[in-house]
């Protein structure tokens, strides 16, 4: 075996391990639950709605993004009352639209530093850009914030706050289209993680929809990361995870073509 290679379950102890620790700590500092729930209600499970926001930093601005049809969702609830909108436990006066794309499933907000410091967490907008596409068969990192893994605190029998559950994919970059990147469940290569379970078999990922996929990259030797794509739909039944890219986004967060 040449020098600086190691072998399958090599990767694997350090995958299951302070190296896919990393890695997830890369998803969670880069995306939050957007959720909203009518203003003259107290929220629960059932009244409130979320989708994920992945935050980056263009060069330009700073700007959240999400799948547009999680927009759309919160649009019509708006016009039919008016919503609470959080990013987890930041409370937003409203939510700014920059842009929203339909075809491409892509909507992009106003986000300040402000807001980042309310979240409740520590959060490291994504800075590389524009955004690269992965390359198939590459590793990439999926991160959202599944409604399942929502679990509500209660003060006097009535929700006082929230508690998120971040679900992180470490995986490999399936087909890449002009639009869309895919990925599949994989069982044969699952990693186990010794403190943090895997989800079970064909579990319900609605939520997730807005979160970050993040391409592993090096130039020259250095190894660095950047985001590639939105979750756009995340399919039970079929145990596959479809992004728009996200190099569609430009520098002032305005949706656009291609910008490579």
């Amino acid at each position: 075996m040449p020098p600086g290679w190691m072998t399958e379950s090599q990767a694997r102890k350090l995958i299951g391990g302070e190296l896919g620790n990393a890695y997830r700590r890369i998803l969670s500092t880069s995306c939050a639950p957007l959720c909203w729930f009518a203003r003259d209600k107290r929220p629960d499970l059932d009244t409130m709605k979320n989708g994920t926001a992945t935050i980056a930093h263009t060069g330009e601005r700073l700007i959240g993004i999400t799948a547009a049809h999680v927009i759309e969702e919160f649009v019509r609830d708006e016009i039919m009352t008016p919503q609470t909108v959080m990013l987890m436990n930041a409370s937003l006066p409203t939510l700014s639209i920059i842009d929203i794309n339909s075809r491409l499933d892509t909507a992009t907000f106003e986000i300040d530093a402000v807001t980042i410091s309310q979240i409740g967490k520590d959060i490291t907008p994504l800075a590389v850009w524009p955004p690269q596409p992965p390359t198939e068969g590459r590793g990439i990192l999926i991160g959202g914030y599944p409604r399942i893994s929502r679990k509500p605190k209660t003060l006097d029998g009535e929700m006082a706050s929230m508690e998120w559950g971040l679900l992180t994919i470490l995986g490999i970059a399936g087909r890449v289209t002009e639009e869309q990147i895919a990925w599949m469940v994989d069982h044969d290569s699952d990693v186990p993680h010794p403190t943090i379970p895997a989800p079970p078999p064909r579990a319900e990922l609605g939520g997730i929809s807005g979160g970050p996929v993040i391409t592993l990259l090096d130039r020259n030797g250095i190894h660095y990361w950047g985001l590639a794509g939105i979750v756009s739909q995340a399919s039970a039944e079929l145990e596959r995870v479809v992004a728009r890219r996200a190099d569609y986004i430009r520098a002032n967060g305005r949706i656009g073509r291609i910008i490579i």
